[in-house]
């Protein structure tokens, strides 16, 4: 639902004739609210009010596409466009729809019209790279990502996003950084970043280290999930003390995460601190005592620090929970 959304909130209002933008956005917000009555009494005001209008037609397949009826939303949404041939983040929209049910040759042929409509639109050069990749058309995903470096040099993700489907196709992904690099107005900390993790995503492991240690100078911008890479690369380059400490910020940044914390269980067995590993085991098993690899960790440790009876009660429980959900 936040994807359909995103496509309407990044458009331009040069299509809007009669209907207020201020309107439609007061209507979107209500549909988010917490009254779900006081969201469907304004459309059906609305809809009294402007029974043709393109717009508020959409808002009807919006409010159905959120209540879960797709097929509804599809109708509504074709509708409008049929009332607007014009109206681009409609044809976005159902982009959306058409992606969600698989049909990602009609997605995008709607996002090649929405883009007729609004060629500089570089939210809907996103969508229809997405569906490329999805739809195995590497190449023609990768031309939109150069479309998008083409009309905002300085959105480093398309660097990214062309450079991993490049590697795809056994192309060198390594030219779309060596060219933001260049760029003025990109920091350089996010493209040492996303080019470490392309370097660790294409198992380039010692190549990614040298180059993740680069952004790191600028770590205070990084949240769990980005520290994790760090740590990842770090690990895969046997430099365990300092995965464990990336690992260890990664935790700080998002205590909720309980794979945070059996990667970090995991790299404290690598470093033999069987303490660290019970420690870090009990907090992910605090998180969710259920989950299989806690458990696990939660028996290793318990094993190399003396309790090898309690230890094997965990390590059944392991087996017996990681059993249950491979069923399921």
């Amino acid at each position: 639902m936040k994807k359909l959304y995103s496509l309407i909130l990044l458009v331009s209002i040069s299509s809007w004739a009669q209907f207020k933008p201020a309107d439609f956005d007061n209507a979107m917000e209500l549909m988010y609210g917490s009254s779900q009555q006081k969201a469907l009494s304004n459309l059906e005001a609305l809809e009294k009010q402007y029974p043709k209008e393109a717009q508020v037609i959409f808002l009807r397949g919006f409010y159905q596409y959120r209540d879960g009826d797709q097929n509804g939303a599809m109708m509504n949404i074709s509708n409008a466009i049929k009332s607007n041939p014009k109206f681009a983040f409609a044809y976005g929209a159902r982009a959306t729809l058409f992606s969600t049910k698989g049909m990602l040759d009609k997605a995008i042929s709607d996002m090649t019209a929405a883009l007729t409509l609004e060629p500089k639109n570089i939210e809907f050069y996103y969508k229809r790279a997405e569906y490329y990749s999805k739809n195995q058309q590497n190449q023609e995903a990768v031309n939109d990502y150069k479309k998008i470096i083409q009309l905002t040099p300085v959105d480093f993700n398309a660097y990214y996003e062309a450079a991993t489907l490049a590697n795809l196709m056994n192309a060198n992904g390594d030219v779309f950084f060596k060219e933001a690099y260049l760029v003025k107005g990109i920091q350089k900390y996010s493209v040492d970043f996303l080019y470490a993790k392309y370097l660790m995503n294409a198992r380039r492991f010692d190549e990614a280290k040298p180059v993740m240690e680069l952004a790191l100078v600028d770590e205070k911008n990084f949240d769990g999930d980005d520290l994790q890479t760090a740590a990842i690369i770090f690990y895969k380059t046997k430099d365990y003390q300092k995965s464990a400490e990336y690992f260890k910020k990664a935790v700080a940044k998002k205590p909720g995460d309980i794979n945070f914390r059996c990667n970090l269980a995991s790299v404290y067995i690598d470093l033999k601190d069987w303490q660290k590993v019970k420690e870090t085991a009990e907090g992910a098993l605090n998180l969710d005592p259920n989950y299989p690899l806690s458990n696990m960790y939660m028996a290793i440790g318990l094993k190399w620090t003396g309790n090898e009876t309690l230890g094997l009660e965990y390590e059944a429980k392991a087996k017996r929970l990681d059993a249950e959900q491979n069923q399921n």
